[in-house]
């Protein structure tokens, strides 16, 4: 595995570990409930440990955007992935459930002096009703997998009518018989019975070519990393 890619896969490792010790009772809950879940490491301890290092693999969903366009980071967790979208759009709008987590993404982007972005507090099923306008592009990074499955097609939906064209990056199925594809199955494992639960029906559902189907969303384009751990799609 490249190195970036194996920092991005223990990043979220990591992740996933802490937040099956601290468990949140609204986990499961109804969407309008979401917006209360927490977890110890939203805010500050993310931005600075793990968002700090998440982008080599995620810099690639660039790729798949063009250049100047108008972009919505859904999930955006403390917005390093956000502010690196801003340098290559002109506008972002960064998404996510965690209030936490947008307070350390705006802390974030009033030290970087950008004027082209924005975050807003909100769980991306109530996207469309949010936004002034339609944007280009919404990207959903290592979000879907661990979304239960009643709420997949609503965030698709959503995301489908904020933005032209969206683009994934997740998790590829079936995962390759090697010890990456097995350390996926751990990783998901330690991060709690609800999230594994997801995990295993995105994964017995065929996962983003499947998911993308029901949502009746076309693949343009795909890539799927050199050890056939992740996919990234762009769908319309």
């Amino acid at each position: 595995m490249h190195p970036t890619e194996r920092t991005e896969l223990l990043k979220h490792i990591s992740v996933q570990w802490y937040n099956k010790k601290d468990e949140s009772p609204n986990k499961g809950a109804p969407m309008s409930n979401t917006l209360l879940q927490k977890h110890w490491y939203d805010g500050w301890f993310y931005a600075r440990f793990i968002d700090a290092e998440n982008n080599p693999l995620r810099d690639r969903v660039l790729g798949f955007i063009e250049p100047g366009s108008a972009a919505i980071d859904l999930g955006c967790g403390s917005g390093g992935f956000t502010l690196k979208l801003a340098g290559h759009c002109r506008e972002v709008v960064g998404v996510d459930v965690s209030g936490k987590m947008i307070a350390a993404a705006r802390k974030r982007l009033a030290k970087s002096g950008l004027g082209n972005v924005s975050f807003l507090h909100l769980h991306a099923g109530g996207l469309s009703e949010a936004l002034p306008r339609r944007f280009d592009y919404a990207v959903l990074s290592l979000m879907l997998h661990e979304t239960p499955p009643a709420e997949r097609l609503q965030i698709l939906g959503e995301a489908r009518r904020a933005a032209g064209r969206i683009v994934i990056l997740d998790y590829q199925t079936p995962q390759p018989r090697s010890a990456w594809g097995a350390g996926v199955g751990i990783v998901e494992f330690l991060a709690g019975r609800e999230h594994y639960r997801n995990f295993r029906d995105f994964v017995r559902r065929g996962g983003l070519p499947a998911l993308l189907q029901e949502a009746g969303l076309r693949i343009i384009q795909e890539k799927i990393n050199r050890t056939g751990v992740f996919r990234l799609v762009l769908a319309a």
